[in-house]
């Protein structure tokens, strides 16, 4: 439970001010005000079913029959549950401040219901199949939006533009999973942001991606980053930035950076929605621009290393395929009203959805050397690692009684060598 004792240390210590502004960075204020609301979904994981929403509320001038793009966000190792709220608050918030409805998932706080099978080699035990949480609250969220007394989080949602996803840590392992194989196609996911993802595996992500890491992140170091980055069939459009200085808590409110929210929408603006400019912000410039504001030239910090790939005819390419969508949804008579997303759908065909899921899975137990490698050296990892831990959760009444043997024969050892010592110092004396 590492970030449990780091959040109540930064709050300690910082009170209200959750972060800083690297040298250099340019914060932008988000342009809508964002609330907050806790709401349920009973298919997520049973570890908690509860969904962290967060929401645009513009005011009666800004409105104007505005709607807001879905993104799904994924907490790290320790930083679900109660938790969430207090971690990601001001990242969440800044995020949908600048038009999205984030939903974020609270279940596997320190791993999912389904430990002893859902593992994988290197990593904290029950997060292999954590990434299904973030695809089940795309579907949930589609489902609210489909209802006909719309919750107020989801009254705005925009189903046509299709997702993003973003997570940290073993969340950014999930986004990572959720973005590769068919699940980018079954979920309508367009567009993805990982940051300072963990993971030993390295499958490629479908849609265009931007990974966030820096130098001195020793949890998950870059080379995770570079993995995926660099994984043979990845998208065309992606982007990575090593900034300088940056641990592994740069998303969260222990090292928060405050710059993450402008530049993590700059991503989806462009990937996602396909615009270029928005509220007089040139999120174009912000990403792919050349100036000091820019993400490479220094205006998320300085960076030991940031590369950028794709955008230009992609992102023109993009735009006139939204273009395109929004005419089909239009013509269709809603576009919150789409079968697929309908609750009946949604509430009858978890088998469907299971079967979707099945992309990693494959991935997973493939022939791969490396891939097959991971697996053996977790069950080597889980008998030896956690053999001891598992023996006091399971038998503590055994285990203690084993412990407590183990002390007498130790005292006893103790006793008749100190007792062979005085003889022997009579015996000579």
């Amino acid at each position: 439970m590492w970030l449990v004792p780091a959040l109540l240390g930064a709050l300690l210590l910082h009170g209200e001010a959750l972060g800083s502004v690297p040298a250099g960075g340019v914060l932008l204020r988000p342009p809508l005000a964002a609330s907050h609301a806790e709401l349920r979904d009973s298919e997520q994981d049973r570890t908690d079913r509860t969904v962290d929403v967060y929401y645009p509320t513009p005011d009666d001038s800004e409105a104007n029959n505005r709607s807001f793009p879905l993104i799904s966000f994924a907490h790290g190792y320790s930083g679900g549950g109660a938790v969430t709220n207090i971690a990601y608050g001001e990242l969440l918030k800044g995020l949908a401040g600048f038009g999205y409805v984030v939903v974020s998932t609270r279940a596997c706080d320190d791993g999912c219901s389904c430990k002893e099978h859902c593992s994988l080699g290197g990593d904290p035990k029950g997060f292999s199949t954590f990434y299904t949480q973030q695809l089940r609250a795309i579907t949930w969220a589609r489902a609210q939006a489909a209802e006909a007394r719309t919750p107020e989080p989801f009254a705005e949602l925009d189903v046509a533009a299709g997702a993003g996803i973003a997570g940290h840590s073993m969340g950014g392992q999930a986004t990572l999973f959720s973005s590769s194989g068919s699940n980018a196609s079954s979920f309508d996911i367009r567009a993805a942001v990982m940051m300072h993802a963990y993971t030993h595996v390295f499958p490629a992500p479908k849609v265009p991606f931007l990974a966030f890491t820096g130098t001195k992140d020793t949890t998950a170091p870059p080379s995770m980053a570079s993995g995926f980055y660099n994984a043979p069939g990845a998208a065309t459009v992606k982007g990575i930035a090593n900034r300088e200085g940056a641990t592994h808590h740069e998303p969260d409110v222990t090292d928060y950076n405050p710059l993450l929210p402008q530049f993590t929408a700059a991503w989806f603006k462009l990937h996602l929605e396909h615009k270029r400019s928005e509220h007089g912000i040139d999120f174009h410039a912000l990403i792919y621009g050349n100036s000091s504001k820019s993400l490479c030239g220094g205006g998320a910090g300085k960076m030991a290393a940031c590369a950028l790939v794709g955008g230009g005819a992609q992102e023109e390419a993009g735009r006139q395929e939204m273009q395109h969508r929004r005419l089909q949804s239009s013509m269709s008579g809603s576009r919150r009203r789409s079968s697929s997303y309908s609750s009946s759908s949604y509430s009858s065909s978890s088998s469907s959805r299971r079967s979707s899921y099945s992309s990693y899975s494959s991935y997973s137990s493939s022939s791969s050397r490396r891939r097959s490698s991971y697996y053996s050296s977790y069950s080597s990892y889980g008998a030896q690692g956690h053999g001891r831990r598992n023996l006091f959760r399971k038998h503590p009444l055994v285990a203690w009684a084993f412990l407590g043997g183990g002390l007498c024969v130790l005292f006893c050892f103790l006793c008749l060598r100190a007792r062979s010592r005085e003889k022997s110092q009579l015996r000579y004396a």
